[in-house]
């Protein structure tokens, strides 16, 4: 995955999100008609209709208006009721239903990132750090009173954080795991999104490019609130994760990225 990905997801998302600016006044005399409509659809989901056939994507975008009036889709609610409406209707596998749930995705994640908090102290690694600053001040404490000079302090304290601090955190770990272990699942705001091509062919396809052929679900991307531009690319250990989720069965380590990101939470 090249990346030429970012420059091309962030444009997509961007577009999903700021689609109300479309100029024309839906409340304006003529505005209503079934052509604006369909005009106003297209634009819309202008990214997910290039790759479906010109006949099959104005039957799509007739039978929505004829069925829905669609003349609000510049609404958060109605672009998701549409897309809604896509995913039930595009062929499975193909790479328009894979951009259909990518947007979903997008709007999901996007929903939930203004108000997204992360995890805090109940990440691993703030744990750790406390658990590291509580053991030294004790080693610290211990030295002194077992014969160092109080004002060694700053020497002792040098002493334990270079030479004992990797047994104090592989004893920290060890002590979190066993405390911290409880069922994750996933985000509310978030989704794994499998491509059946590498991501960056089925986005040059939008730019007039031949789209890839339809493979296997082999490219998993992650949406999340947390996340700075809402995406990024799964590895493979977190998208066999994520497919057993909800799950106790995982060591804290490996989640610790997903729960800062809002992939996934602690349940409730």
């Amino acid at each position: 995955m090249t990346l030429s990905l970012a420059g091309s997801q962030s444009g997509i998302g961007h577009t999903v999100m700021e689609e109300d600016s479309f100029p024309i006044d839906p409340t304006a005399a003529g505005s209503r008609s079934t052509a604006w409509s369909e005009d106003r659809t297209m634009i819309a989901v202008r990214g997910i209709l290039t790759l479906v056939p010109q006949a099959e994507r104005r039957r799509l975008i007739a039978e929505y208006v004829d069925r829905f009036d669609g003349l609000t889709i510049f609404q958060p609610d109605e672009r998701e009721a549409f897309l809604a409406f896509l995913a039930a209707r595009l062929p499975n596998p193909s790479h328009a239903l894979t951009l259909c749930y990518m947007n979903q995705a997008l709007i999901r994640a996007h929903s939930g990132a203004e108000a997204f908090v992360g995890p805090g102290d109940r990440t691993i690694r703030a744990r750790i750090d406390r658990t590291l600053r509580d053991r030294i001040e004790h080693e610290v404490w211990g030295c002194i009173e077992r014969g160092a000079p109080a004002r060694a302090e700053p020497e002792v304290r040098k002493h334990i954080r270079c030479e004992l601090r990797g047994r104090i955190e592989r004893e920290a770990w060890q002590c979190i795991e066993r405390a911290v272990r409880g069922r994750v699942e996933k985000g509310q705001h978030a989704t794994l999104v499998w491509f059946h091509a590498d991501p960056d062919a089925v986005f040059g396809a939008l730019d007039g490019a031949a789209p890839p052929p339809v493979g296997e679900p082999a490219y998993p991307l992650l949406f999340a609130p947390g996340l700075r531009n809402l995406w990024r690319a799964a590895t493979a250990e977190e998208a066999a994760l994520w497919a057993r989720l909800p799950t106790d069965d995982i060591a804290p380590e490996s989640i610790e990225r997903l729960l800062a990101e809002g992939a996934i939470k602690y349940a409730e």
